[in-house]
């Protein structure tokens, strides 16, 4: 049987028209995309997100890929997208420039404005 680590899929939050979404699970990203998402907001990235997501769940991809695509669907929909993680030298929190996709930091707090 399939199985992943939490730490597979680091915690993310969703925020859009007053509404926040706190993703830490391919479960919470599959309810994420299929039942809290903004009407009207289903583009190409939307359906690769649902997809990616779907076959990570069923362990025909990785919680790794459907992060990074749902990550892409949220920036489509004109989501913000805010990560955090802890830098593991230090424990602390650092600010970085927002930016696209895996090119992020690991140790960075992130914030994807539309």
């Amino acid at each position: 049987m399939f199985r992943y680590e939490l730490n597979d899929f680091p915690t993310l939050h969703l925020a859009s028209s007053g509404m926040t979404v706190r993703v830490g699970t391919l479960i919470e990203a599959a309810e994420a995309l299929l039942s809290r998402w903004p009407p009207d907001e289903d583009g190409e990235e939307y359906v690769v997100a649902v997809k990616t997501c779907l076959d990570a769940i069923t362990g025909l991809g990785t919680a790794g890929e459907a992060r990074l695509a749902l990550i892409r669907a949220a920036e489509e929909a004109g989501m913000r997208v805010i990560t955090l993680a802890h830098a593991a030298e230090n424990g602390h929190l650092s600010s970085s420039t927002p930016s696209s996709g895996p090119h992020c930091p690991p140790d960075a707090v992130r914030s994807q404005h539309p």
